[in-house]
């Protein structure tokens, strides 16, 4: 079903790749933003639109902040993915494609948008040391994938993949670096 609010290219193109932020939609899949998630998700895509259509020459790093704080304030959700940049940056191209004219570059960009990767994620009891957001009932989410896997594709910024690889730190804490990421699990007591 199309959203009441888009009406341009542009708006399909914002509308596609909000579609496969996977963060997006597990907070809309989850309720994150109480009964009405839906409806704040398709109000994004069209505050979006308007917001390029009265502004002129709005930088990647100003719509990620403005997603960042939508998803702060409608969804009670902190993305720290990397994800952010990557639907920013996704959202400048189409409108400068679409600014330059160049339509059926954008429609068939759009219609090879890759969709959210919901299915690695699960919701778990409350109880669980997950690494996630909470429900709506206290329930502790989690996803097993990177929640900007789709927009990653989309981008087509390949980086190098990292393995994981296990280090101890002087406090007998096992370290994992993972992507960037430093995992400290704490150690047995002595």
């Amino acid at each position: 079903m199309a959203s009441p609010y888009v009406s341009t290219l542009f708006g399909q193109s914002v509308k596609s790749v909000l579609d496969g932020w996977t963060a997006l939609q597990l907070a809309v899949n989850h309720g994150s933003g109480g009964p009405d998630s839906q409806e704040k998700a398709e109000w994004m895509v069209y505050a979006i639109e308007t917001w390029f259509k009265e502004n002129a020459h709005i930088e990647s790093y100003e719509l990620e902040d403005f997603l960042e704080d939508v998803m702060n304030a409608e969804f009670d959700m902190v993305i720290e993915d990397n994800s952010l940049p990557q639907v920013a940056q996704m959202i400048c191209k189409y409108f400068r494609l679409c600014g330059e004219g160049r339509e059926a570059e954008v429609r068939q960009s759009i219609a090879s948008q890759p969709k959210a990767a919901l299915r690695g994620c699960t919701q778990g009891d409350s109880n669980q040391e997950v690494d996630g957001e909470e429900g709506e009932n206290g329930e502790a989410m989690a996803c097993c994938s990177s929640a900007g896997d789709a927009v990653r594709a989309a981008v087509s910024q390949s980086a190098p993949s990292h393995q994981p690889s296990q280090h101890n730190n002087t406090d007998g804490e096992d370290m994992e670096v993972e992507d960037g990421w430093e995992v400290v699990k704490r150690g047995k007591k002595k």
